[in-house]
Parts: structure tokens; sequence; C-alpha cells
């Protein structure tokens, strides 16, 4: 194997990556850190990104971080004019409600209307 792969595998390590696509359009990211803790990265495409954590064990932390993340966005406003972001953030908003069924994030995010394409490194 080539060093740049080994420094990629190095730099990607426990990190998942993924696209949110919502009414057949790019709507945003989810980027997970997994460890003794997992940190999450959630950005709509026109609203400022948050971050959430969860520790602990013994449940889905990385539905939990997410969780933490899109209750930040409930202060956070689109691009002014920017209709996709806003029906994007409602629908986001919507899938977490605080209503918590016990599904797992992405089923949530499917369940309102967003398409979840992740790439697990």
């Amino acid at each position: 194997m080539s060093d740049v792969y080994k420094q990629f595998d190095t730099a990607t390590a426990n990190i998942t990556a993924t696209a949110l696509i919502y009414a057949g359009k790019p709507a945003g990211r989810i980027v997970l850190k997994h460890g003794a803790a997992v940190t999450a990265y959630v950005q709509i495409w026109g609203v400022e990104m948050v971050k959430g954590r969860a520790t602990g064990g013994g449940y889905d932390r990385a539905t939990a971080a997410i969780e933490s993340a899109v209750s930040q966005l409930k202060n956070r406003k689109p691009s002014e004019g920017d209709n996709c972001a806003q029906t994007a953030l409602w629908a986001m908003l919507r899938a977490f409600d605080g209503a918590d069924d016990g599904s797992r994030w992405t089923k949530r995010l499917e369940t309102c209307g967003f398409t979840v394409a992740t790439v697990t490194g």
C-alpha cells in the first residue's frame, strides 16, 4: 500500500461522513467522529454548522450526538431567501423533535424525506 493511502486512513480513522439530500437536491452534511465520545458536526446548506457530543455507553451515541447538535439548529436561520435551506431545516428539526422513539438517526431523517448517503471510514 502506498504512503498516501496510509496517510488517508490515519486522517479519516473513526470518521463517518454523510451527505444529506432533500427533495432531490444536496441539502447538507453530517460528520461523526467516533472515540471515547461521539462528536457530530451537522450542517444544512445555508445554515451555520452546529456541533453536538455524546459520551457514555449502552446506547446509540451517534444519534444522541446528532440530537444534541440539531437542538442548536432551533436558533439558526438560513440565508435570506433560501427556501430550499428553510425547507430542509424544518425537516431536520421535525426529524429530531424531541420525541425519542428509539429509532436511529438515519431512519429519522429518511422518515422526514431525506436521502442519507453515508461513507464510513
